[in-house]
Order: C-alpha cells, then sequence, then structure tokens
C-alpha cells in the first residue's frame, strides 16, 4: 500500500500515517506487518483497487462534463 506514496516522493512518516489510517479505515490493523503472500486473493486485489477508485471519484466532475459534451446536454 505504501510504494505508490513511496514513488510519488511522500515522506515516509506521512507514508506510515496514511497507510495506517487506511488499514483502521478498512478494519486491516492487524495485517499492518504482512506480506502479500499471507494476505488472501481478495485483499490484495481490493488493496490493488484503491489508487484505480480514487483516480475515477477525482475525474467524476471531468467525466460528467465530457458526457453531458458528448450527449449534448
Amino acid at each position: 500500500m505504501a510504494l505508490p506514496l513511496r514513488v510519488a516522493g511522500v515522506p515516509r512518516q506521512e507514508i506510515g500515517a496514511r497507510v495506517g489510517e487506511l488499514l483502521d479505515l478498512v478494519g486491516l490493523s492487524s495485517k499492518a506487518d504482512a506480506y502479500p503472500a499471507m494476505l488472501s486473493s481478495v485483499l490484495v486485489n481490493m488493496f490493488r483497487s484503491i489508487p484505480f477508485i480514487i483516480l475515477l471519484v477525482a475525474m467524476l466532475p471531468v467525466t460528467r462534463m465530457i458526457v453531458g459534451t458528448t450527449m449534448g446536454t
């Protein structure tokens, strides 16, 4: 979960805080030190989809504008 934040250059302390908050949010703080192989495939896939979901939510206003323009509304 921390890899995208590391790639983005987020400071380590902030990464730890963000990952901790996210794990608490989804009720998985007990799995904080687990490697992907130790987690179920459902959990791994859920974590993989989080950046995509955030991107979709962030793009929602733009998507509405594009769809509205395309449909002539």
